[in-house]
């Protein structure tokens, strides 16, 4: 697994589907002060419901989201590779 890339609300991990072998990014939500409401959580949950309505071949595909059995909400998509948007601004 690669090292996660770290967000300030969700880190995103790249491990692999285990019945395909397909690398994805495992998008976690993770509550800090400030961004730890109902209301950040329902974002989060919004985001990855909204985007995984988007079929275009410039957006990041979603396979999954939900809430794990330890109340995590995560979302399962495409991973990239390339350069990050930082390395894009330098």
């Amino acid at each position: 697994m690669r090292e996660p890339a770290v967000e300030s609300v969700a880190p995103v991990a790249s491990p692999a589907v285990p019945a395909t072998g397909e690398p994805v990014a495992v998008k976690v939500f993770r509550p800090q002060p400030g961004n730890d409401s109902a209301a950040a959580l329902e974002r989060f949950r919004r985001e990855a419901k909204n985007a995984a309505l988007v079929n275009h071949p410039n957006a990041v595909r979603i396979f999954d989201a939900g809430v794990s059995h330890d109340d995590i909400a995560y979302s399962v998509m495409e991973l990239l590779t390339g350069r990050s948007l930082a390395d894009e601004l330098k």
